[in-house]
């Protein structure tokens, strides 16, 4: 065979094999133009939602979900966490769950294994897939007896090949209420608290990572921080906006989204509007790992895991710029 003759075959092998290969993202670049073929298409198993909210695994996330998926970087496993009461318990309790997809499905929920004898919740992974963020009222010293669900601190897991290694704290835990965190692709967090100096009942604070440390903790201050609740932030993997849920004192709850500036501050965080607040409780705002759908939960007769393009953030970009 001729080395041009060759040439053609292995390009031919190689383009079969592209076009037979499954995965979890399935949608070509050529028809993300054409709406119509993209709801006709699938991502991470399911229809994909268009710019109204959509609820997401339903069958899958269900009884007592309290925060929304968080996905390892090739969207192969999802990690989340609710309340339950366990089979032969009489308490309800909150732990971590997981689910793999496989052969076209998403497995039945199971405990994750690092999770199941504390109260664990609200699971981030990392932009790189190496460390999973979660808070829980685990006791600082082994043995000793947990705190109480609701002064949790912030700990975190290294996820290797391997397995999970042991969970580590959060250098910057107090002995007041830590928790709700998210990371940027930098490793730089943000996080929940009502440790001493907090405007509101929680506030939003971040802790930028250099050179392998966490600097102190940050308090974005009353321009993010509004006079009630300020908790579940979600800060983009670029830093360019923090997604924050509001609960002011009854008043303009729900979803509330900051841009950064050029100066490094943050814009005064506006509503996502009525199509994200349908009602009193939204919480818990992620990103699908290429950044094209927003996830987020709901309470109340909603309950469940919502998703929906994340165009719905540049339209609020471009609404705060026309303002200034």
């Amino acid at each position: 065979m001729g080395a041009g003759k060759a040439v053609i075959v292995i390009g031919l092998v190689f383009l079969m094999a592209v076009y037979c290969a499954t995965t979890v993202f399935a949608q070509s670049e050529s028809t993300k133009g054409d709406s119509s073929q993209i709801q006709k298409s699938t991502y991470l198993g399911q229809k994909r939602p268009g710019v109204m909210p959509e609820q997401f695994l339903p069958h899958i996330l269900l009884d007592g979900v309290h925060s929304a998926p968080t996905f390892s970087p090739d969207g192969s496993e999802m990690y989340w966490s609710r309340y339950y009461i366990p089979e032969g318990g009489k308490a309800r309790v909150q732990h971590i769950f997981f689910s793999r997809y496989s052969d076209g499905r998403w497995s039945a929920p199971e405990l994750a294994a690092f999770s199941g004898v504390y109260s664990d919740g609200g699971p981030f992974i990392t932009d790189n897939g190496k460390r999973l963020i979660y808070y829980s009222n685990r006791p600082i010293e082994p043995g000793a007896e947990p705190g109480d669900e609701y002064l949790s601190d912030i700990w975190y897991i290294e996820m290797t090949d391997s397995g999970f290694g042991e969970p580590k704290r959060f250098p910057y835990n107090t002995e007041a209420h830590d928790g709700m965190a998210s990371a940027a692709a930098d490793g730089s967090i943000v996080f929940q608290s009502n440790r001493p100096g907090s405007y509101g009942i929680f506030d939003i604070y971040y802790s930028e990572l250099i050179d392998g440390a966490y600097a102190k903790p940050k308090n974005l201050g009353t321009g993010v921080n509004c006079a009630g609740i300020n908790f579940s932030p979600l800060i983009a993997p670029d830093k360019s906006f923090l997604i924050i849920a509001y609960n002011n004192n009854g008043a303009d709850n729900g979803l509330h989204i900051s841009f950064r500036k050029q100066d490094g501050g943050w814009t005064k965080p506006i509503s996502m509007g009525e199509r994200i607040n349908s009602t009193s409780v939204q919480r818990f705002p992620g990103l699908s790992p290429d950044g094209r759908y927003l996830f987020f939960t709901r309470a109340g007769s909603e309950r469940g895991v919502y998703w929906v393009e994340t165009g719905i953030i540049d339209s609020l970009k471009r609404e705060v710029l026309e303002q200034k």
